[in-house]
């Protein structure tokens, strides 16, 4: 079950359809080497979390909308948070990680979930964003990149071409190698 007001999964759906990329995690984890603190916003059970952790990342603070999502976790730190209501983030995070999440968030509150991405994001903020046509579970959502991108653009992250080609490049999950944007805080 996909909450079509939130876009918010179950903790069902989470555990049959939660899905993470290793390669594109140990290029994140080496490209943007060990910031103060990092957040995953939408971090699912946490493996992108438990890969930087690993990595020697000294915080990493997971944000995840799915009631109980620790059950199934593989990572502590993961709390609850619905990225379509608004929120003011009060701890700086110079690097964070958004997943797939956008897609899920229904039209009518997506100006609302990039107002909390881009506030989480104190200078670096990797996202992907599910494009038209791609399909999946609970897309309500599907944008362009160009229009995801002058979104944050207008919220003062500046996109990285270059950056965003690596990514996706190393990328193993075919959705990625179209959806993943890499930005810098201006």
């Amino acid at each position: 079950f996909i909450c079509p007001e939130t876009g918010i999964w179950s903790l069902e759906t989470a555990k049959r359809k939660h899905r993470y990329d290793i390669m594109l995690a140990a290029q994140i984890a080496t490209m943007f080497w060990a910031p103060k603190r990092a957040a995953d916003v939408g971090c699912g059970r946490g493996h992108y979390c438990a890969i930087f952790k690993g990595c020697g990342w000294p915080i990493v603070d997971g944000y995840e909308g799915t009631p109980n999502i620790t059950s199934l976790g593989v990572y502590d730190n993961i709390m609850i948070l619905d990225l379509s209501k608004r929120h003011w983030v009060a701890i700086e995070y110079p690097f964070v990680l958004c997943l797939e999440i956008g897609e899920h968030i229904p039209k009518k509150h997506e100006q609302i979930f990039i107002d909390n991405v881009a506030d989480f994001a104190s200078k670096d903020l990797v996202l992907s964003w599910g494009v038209p046509g791609q399909g999946g579970t609970g897309h309500f959502n599907e944008q362009p990149n160009d229009y995801v991108i002058g979104e944050f653009e207008k919220r003062g992250l500046k996109y990285d071409g270059d950056r965003s080609k690596v990514l996706r490049d190393v990328a193993t999950r075919k959705w990625f190698k179209n959806t993943l944007l890499v930005f810098h805080r201006q």
